[in-house]
This record gives C-alpha cells, structure tokens and sequence, in this order.
C-alpha cells in the first residue's frame, strides 16, 4: 500500500486507508492469527497455541457484497457466543471454532443455498466449524491439523464444480 500511495507511514496510518479498500484489508497489513471484530476491521492479535487446518470451499460464483451487507441480520442480534472471549480461550482449536462467527452469512446462505450446503458438508467431514467467509462466497472450515486433505477430497466428490483448497 506504501508502494501504491506513495506515502511512507506506519501500519496504523495504513489502517484508515486499508478499511476504505475492503473491511478485511487491514488484517493483510499484519497478517498474524486475530480476534477480527467490527467489520472485520479491529483486530486483535491473539496467540494460537493449537495446531490446525483451514479448508475453504470456493463455488466459482461471485456472493453480491453490498447486498449481503444491505442484509446483514444475526441471530435475534445476540453476540456469538462466549463473546467477548478472554485471551486463554484461544488455546485450542477447539475453542477457536466455538468462538467463530459472521454475521453476513445467514443473509448470504439464505440468498445462496449452496453455501449452506457446503458448510454443513464442511461440517459433516470433519471440520469442527464452517461459515461463510466475511462477505463470501467462499466457505471455510477450521478442521484438526491432520484432517484438510481428507474433508477437501470429501467436498470435490460432493461437490465437483466446488474448488476445495
């Protein structure tokens, strides 16, 4: 972002301009494992003793963003829950996808039903927990280090036109 400006400045002077790019733009300005929050704009560096694996399901299909954000709902507006977590509730993988949440998905499941199709089918095979990925369409799943492979080649014979990474 430096490069593209032209102006020097810190991560923190980056951050108003990264937001401006794309809600999840500031976590590639310091891309560590974090507790993202707001828009996906605030976050909070975290660390992850847990050894685990992301599978993320891509449809080939764009998810219409401002739509999604157009109709965002939670459920019954309640924070997900164990919010706000304390640091030691991150210590394994376990506890990292109890905390998991997105708002945006439940409008864009119920637009794209396919996307609920994959994070059950995430689920399903393994993953510990699924959702649509900030504003989609892609679906990722927080599996057990070890267990990636297995729920990817589940996923591409379920789902052939599905990528699976």
């Amino acid at each position: 972002m430096r490069d593209l400006t032209g102006q020097p400045g810190s991560v923190d002077g980056l951050r108003p301009l990264a937001v401006r790019l794309g809600a999840d733009v500031a976590f590639f300005l310091n891309p560590v494992p974090s507790l993202a929050t707001g828009i996906g704009e605030i976050l909070t560096p975290v660390e992850i003793s847990a050894d685990y694996e992301l599978v993320i399901a891509y449809p080939g299909c764009p998810s219409p963003v401002a739509w999604a954000y157009q109709h965002c709902r939670s459920s019954g507006d309640l924070p997900p829950p164990g919010w706000p977590p304390a640091q030691a509730q991150l210590s394994t993988v376990e506890d990292m996808a109890q905390l998991a949440w997105n708002d945006l998905g439940f409008a864009l499941e119920a637009k794209m039903p396919l996307l609920a199709m994959l994070r059950e089918a995430l689920c399903q095979n393994g993953a510990l927990t699924a959702l649509v990925s900030g504003s989609g369409s892609s679906v990722f799943g927080l599996a057990r280090a070890g267990q990636g492979e297995a729920i990817r080649a589940c996923l591409r014979k379920a789902f052939p036109s599905v990528e699976a990474f």
